[in-house]
């Protein structure tokens, strides 16, 4: 079953939809995915931001430096606010394939 069929069972019997899973770090969220996270689950938000410092020289033979968020600035310093409102688009549904192998 895909997700979309589950979903589709889940509501036709009266359950609540739950909310999309993926990694705390993903570098795949949206502008709506990390905001929501910062508002709502601040400790998680913080993990995000810890893993965010880390990976940022963390990789052998990598020149450069490496972001989560898709403006290749700090987590905590990203737009959340405004980049969501600026036509970005969703090609991954905000889903985890569980693919990446961050």
């Amino acid at each position: 079953m895909a997700r979309r069929d589950c979903l589709r069972w889940l509501e036709r019997h009266g359950y609540s939809m739950p909310p999309k899973s993926a990694c705390i770090g993903c570098p795949y969220h949206s502008d709506v995915m990390w905001r929501q996270m910062r508002e709502e689950d601040p400790d998680g938000f913080a993990d995000a931001v810890a893993i965010d410092r880390l990976i940022r020289t963390g990789f052998r033979n990598l020149r450069g430096e490496v972001y989560l968020h898709r403006s290749c600035v700090p987590l905590d310093e990203a737009d959340l606010d405004t980049l969501a409102n600026k036509g970005q688009l969703d090609l991954f549904a905000d889903e985890c394939d569980g693919m990446c192998g961050v």
